[in-house]
């Protein structure tokens, strides 16, 4: 039996379809761009570097190992179909779908330019050097909203037109099997955010790690110290395979299952332990549920308050009986300022007005200016309320009952004028015994920043 071109080209044919079904079972996104390297000048698109796989399992490789012809970049003018006011178009790389014709030189449907290669040698021999016509894949770029074809076209970027009439690449992010390809598509693309969130988990767990140094038992540490020793835990449970896999040539799909493992692991953190619902991987535009995980995350983390350290006030009342109100008091810092962040913890039912109202009536200065200012009938320190974009700004907890106590200059007829409270003095808290009285109180002293703190782990293993 004599074989013709067409049993060849059929075989090849039913192969290739054979190994796109076999391809596509295992591994759905088994297409996208590989590299991407371009430039607008003059509203003219030049792609200097291109490498992509078809959803027919096509490899486009620009500029290859082959000469082109014409040689130089791929350009595409943008002006005439990107104006003003228009919805973003996307830059398509398309090749002609095969058809009857797909290898006529002289056909517009030809997906393949016969290329003659350098002569190459009999291995057998060394010698005998012949040179042989090579095909290579002929490629456009197309500017458009929908793909040109369903099967021989991989979207590349998307462009608009901004307010000052300069063309500007949006933050879509095309199907990618390397992650760094979106490294190219501006400042704020994917592979440059996760390195950031990368290091802000190390740089938080470096912090909360402090509190797991000492030799202390979990149950003789402090409420705020065994908070962070949780959080500083689940943290630690899901960043290492995380951090294995932000490589460059990662796929994005195993990045965003392993992001998934960060956001499980984050959801104890906080009063809400319900997670973020998240959806199935998208291969097309994957960054805005990246985005929605990791803003999650940020949330979550912002919740493990490490600026501050939280110092108890000891309730004294109770053990002397020469106390008719209640009293809550606390030796200052050195470093302490005019200002004190206090926390008030309430009792059942009570509101945030009842006490602000106790706070207004209490007496808050030195233990040592206590008697005096009783018998002067002088108030103190004064308190307000710490308002809500106060504690946006500070990310501090929003249901916490914080109140700033400002100190003042008290003007005393036999001692002067004097401070109501003053550095590495006991400050007293005293107030009436009734309904409005709080159950505990605490002091937010914000922490020195260190000057070598645990760094994350670099690339190569480093700190």
């Amino acid at each position: 039996m004599m074989l013709s071109p067409q049993h060849l080209q059929q075989n090849d044919r039913y192969w290739h379809a054979h190994l796109r079904h076999r391809l596509q079972a295992i591994a759905p996104n088994y297409w996208g761009v590989l590299a991407l390297r371009f430039e607008i000048v003059n509203e003219v698109l030049s792609i200097g570097e291109l490498e992509c796989v078809l959803p027919d399992g096509l490899l486009v490789a620009f500029p290859g190992a082959l000469p082109r012809n014409p040689p130089g970049n791929v350009e595409l003018a943008l002006g005439a179909a990107c104006k003003s006011g228009d919805a973003p178009v996307k830059v398509w790389c398309w090749v002609k779908p095969r058809g009857p014709q797909a290898a006529c030189q002289d056909s517009l449907e030809r997906r393949y330019n016969s290329i003659i290669d350098e002569p190459c040698v009999d291995e057998n021999t060394g010698d005998n050097g012949l040179a042989l016509p090579r095909l290579q894949v002929q490629f456009e770029l197309y500017l458009g909203n929908s793909s040109p074809a369903a099967h021989s076209a991989v979207p590349l970027l998307e462009l608009v037109r901004g307010e000052n009439q300069q063309l500007q690449v949006t933050a879509y992010h095309p199907p990618m099997l390397h992650v760094e390809v979106s490294d190219s598509l501006g400042q704020s693309n994917l592979w440059r955010s996760l390195h950031q969130m990368h290091d802000r988990l190390w740089d938080k767990l470096a912090q909360l790690g402090e509190h797991g140094k000492t030799s202390d038992a979990e149950e003789n540490m402090g409420n705020e110290r065994r908070q962070h020793l949780s959080a500083a835990r689940h943290i630690s449970a899901c960043l290492p395979p995380f951090s294995t896999l932000l490589h460059e040539q990662t796929h994005p799909s195993l990045l965003y299952q392993a992001l998934a493992g960060i956001v499980g692991a984050l959801s104890s953190i906080g009063p809400n332990p319900l997670p973020l619902l998240m959806k199935p991987y998208r291969h097309d535009d994957c960054r805005p549920q990246f985005q929605q995980a990791m803003d999650f995350i940020q949330a979550r983390m912002d919740l493990v308050d490490t600026r501050y350290e939280i110092l108890s006030f000891l309730r004294v009342d109770q053990h002397d009986p020469m106390l008719q109100d209640a009293c809550f008091e606390r030796r200052l810092p050195a470093d302490i300022g005019d200002e004190l962040l206090i926390e008030l913890e309430p009792r059942e039912a009570q509101t945030a007005a009842q006490l602000l109202g106790w706070l207004n009536e209490a007496v808050i200065a030195d233990a040592a200016m206590m008697p005096l200012l009783r018998r002067a009938r002088v108030g103190g320190a004064t308190v307000r309320a710490l308002q809500p974009h106060e504690i946006e700004r500070e990310k501090l907890r929003p249901q916490a009952f914080l109140f700033v106590v400002e100190n003042e200059r008290l003007s005393l007829d036999d001692q002067g004028t004097q401070d109501a409270f003053r550095t590495s003095e006991l400050l007293q808290i005293q107030g009436r015994k009734n309904e409005s009285q709080p159950a505990g109180i605490t002091l937010y002293r914000r922490k020195q920043k260190t000057s070598a703190a645990p760094a994350a782990p670099s690339e190569n293993g480093h700190a």
